[in-house]
C-alpha cells in the first residue's frame, strides 16, 4: 500500500468511527431525550444568509477548529522534526503527546455529542439541514484528525501534512459555500 492510499484509509477509518458515533449519540438521543436535546440546544431554523461573508464566517469558524487539530499534529511531531527521523522520544514527550490526545479527545466528543443530539433532538429535519455541507465538514475534520494520529505515531512527509492541510481547507470552502446555498 502507498503512502498515499494509507493515509487516504485512515480518512476513511476517522470518517466511518465519527459517523458511527453521531448515530449511536442520535439514537440514544431520539430514544430517551429528544424533548431535553430540543431544550438544550434551541435550534430555530432561521436559514443562512446566501452572502460571501458568511461564507467567510462559516469558513473561519471552522478553519479554527481545525487549526487547533493541526497545530496538535505539528507538536506531537516536533521530536521527529527537531531531531530527525530516528529520534526517540522521551517521557516528556509521551505526557505531552497523553495531554494534547485528552484534549483533542474531549473536544471532538463534544462537536460529536452536540451533532448527535441535533440529529437525534430534530430528526429529518436536522439532517436536511446539514446534509449539504455536513459531508465536506466530515470529510475536512477527518483529514486534520487522520494527520494527527499519523503523526503522533512517527515523522509525517511534508508532502503527506500539505495534503491533508489543504484537503481540508478548501473541503472547509466547499462545505461553508455549499451551506449557504438555498
Amino acid at each position: 500500500m502507498t503512502a498515499n492510499a494509507g493515509i487516504a484509509a485512515l480518512v476513511l477509518r476517522v470518517s466511518a468511527a465519527i459517523v458511527a458515533t453521531v448515530v449511536l449519540i442520535a439514537a440514544v438521543t431520539l430514544v430517551g431525550f429528544a424533548g431535553p436535546a430540543r431544550d438544550w440546544l434551541g435550534f430555530t431554523f432561521p436559514g443562512v444568509p446566501a452572502t460571501v461573508e458568511e461564507v467567510w464566517e462559516i469558513f473561519v469558524s471552522n478553519a479554527r477548529i481545525a487549526l487547533v487539530v493541526l497545530a496538535a499534529s505539528f507538536a506531537v511531531n516536533a521530536p521527529w522534526l527537531m531531531a530527525g527521523d530516528a529520534a526517540e522520544p522521551g517521557w516528556r514527550w509521551r505526557c505531552w503527546r497523553l495531554l494534547l490526545d485528552v484534549a483533542l479527545g474531549c473536544g471532538a466528543l463534544f462537536n460529536l455529542v452536540i451533532v448527535g443530539s441535533a440529529l437525534g433532538g430534530y430528526g429529518v429535519r436536522m439532517a436536511v439541514a446539514i446534509l449539504p455541507h455536513g459531508p465536506f465538514e466530515l470529510l475536512a475534520f477527518s483529514s486534520v484528525l487522520a494527520l494527527y494520529l499519523r503523526a503522533r505515531r512517527g515523522p509525517v512527509p511534508r508532502r503527506t501534512a500539505a495534503l491533508l492541510s489543504g484537503a481540508s481547507a478548501g473541503l472547509l470552502l466547499l462545505g461553508a459555500t455549499a451551506e449557504v446555498l438555498p
